[in-house]
């Protein structure tokens, strides 16, 4: 199966795209959703963009409001507020204390839509049943994207990704120019940054790619951000590297730990078995 069209039986991480049957979305969901947010969603949809993978971690404490029509009859629009625990499916009872999202739906996979600017950068977060996935791709190469970026960055992100590519480095990218290429909408603006996803398979290759981009921000004044994929599947934000911290933020798939930087550094240079 090609590694652009893993299908959703395959194990998929943070930031991979995942589409859905514009027609049947709703089916798919297992969120309770303002129906603001429902008519955003089926718009998103049926211009056959996706969704991206987020973290799956425990659902957070603080609680959303959810509007539904008001049972009172009146014709006033006049609307109820129930609150719910943010990104859980109604549930007669609350959940356990440390218990995720896939332990109480086991086919259940939160997915995250980011608006443009001109929508209010609003995001949007949605639990849906996985088997209603048709089909899913890694995040885009940055040599992909990089030609929906503005005008200023795209000759500059073009040369980044031809330099990498001759480390033997893939850059993949997330975040506001992935949602630019992807939509056709204007996401990025003037602060904006490039995030790249990149993945090195020892700590020389590190070093080398970590001083290309110090390189690249240095000669073209434009700024770059993202993570590191670790051998583990998790990530870290690359950046952190380059302060040689005692601790760095380490994201998976579940969740988030402090790990010694020394301890993700020693993974890169330990031969995958």
């Amino acid at each position: 199966m090609p590694d652009a069209e893993r299908m959703f039986e395959s194990q998929l991480a943070r930031h991979d795209l995942v589409w859905l049957d514009a027609s049947r979305w709703r089916e798919a969901s297992l969120t309770p959703l303002a129906f603001e947010s429902m008519a955003i969603l089926d718009d998103w949809f049926a211009r056959g963009l996706p969704a991206v993978v987020c973290r799956q971690d425990s659902v957070p404490a603080k609680e959303s409001l959810i509007y539904y029509p008001s049972p009172s009859g009146r014709g006033d629009g006049v609307r109820e507020t129930t609150r719910l625990t943010a990104g859980i499916f109604p549930h007669p009872s609350p959940l356990p204390e440390g218990e995720g999202i896939n332990q109480s739906f086991p086919k259940a996979l939160r997915l995250g839509v980011a608006l443009s600017p001109a929508r209010g950068r609003h995001k949007l977060s949605v639990l849906v049943d996985r088997a209603k996935i048709t089909h899913s791709s890694p995040p885009l190469s940055l040599a992909v994207a990089a030609v929906s970026a503005p005008d200023a960055w795209r000759a500059p992100l073009a040369r980044l990704a031809e330099d990498a590519r001759a480390l033997g480095i893939e850059l993949r990218v997330y975040g506001s120019l992935a949602w630019q290429h992807l939509s056709g909408d204007a996401y990025m603006t003037p602060t904006s940054d490039v995030d790249l996803l990149w993945r090195a398979n020892d700590a020389q290759i590190l070093q080398r790619v970590l001083q290309l981009l110090r390189r690249w921000e240095q000669e073209t004044g434009l700024r770059a951000d993202g993570e590191l994929l670790l051998p583990d599947g998790s990530a870290v934000a690359w950046r952190e590297l380059t302060t040689s911290p005692d601790k760095v933020l380490v994201k998976h798939i579940a969740g988030v730990e402090l790990r010694r930087a020394a301890q993700v550094l020693s993974a890169l240079e330990t031969p995958a078995c």
